[in-house]
């Protein structure tokens, strides 16, 4: 995760504004979701919350139902944090 200035795995997910209105803390907690700069290819839910923010342009980021976050890829390996949402398998997210 090298860069010191993006969330740590394991903390809280910031909150902020987000580009269509309302805040992502407002989003979070009917499951779990992934945070991303831009749209991503995923079958869970995900968060846009536009380049410039504290989750940085280059990441998909997991986000626990409770606000913690799980972990993150890369955008184009976006796909592969499905796999770490417990029980779940693309058919049931």
């Amino acid at each position: 995760q090298g860069d010191s200035r993006l969330p740590r795995h394991g903390s809280v997910a910031p909150d902020l504004s987000i580009p269509d209105g309302g805040r992502l803390r407002e989003r979070l907690g009917a499951g779990f979701a992934l945070v991303a700069p831009r749209p991503v290819h995923s079958a869970l839910p995900v968060i846009v919350v536009g380049e410039g923010s504290a989750y940085g342009d280059a990441r998909a980021w997991l986000i626990r139902p409770d606000g913690y976050l799980v972990d993150s890829r890369s955008l184009d390996s976006a796909g592969e944090l499905e796999s770490l949402v417990p029980g779940a398998t693309a058919s049931s997210i």
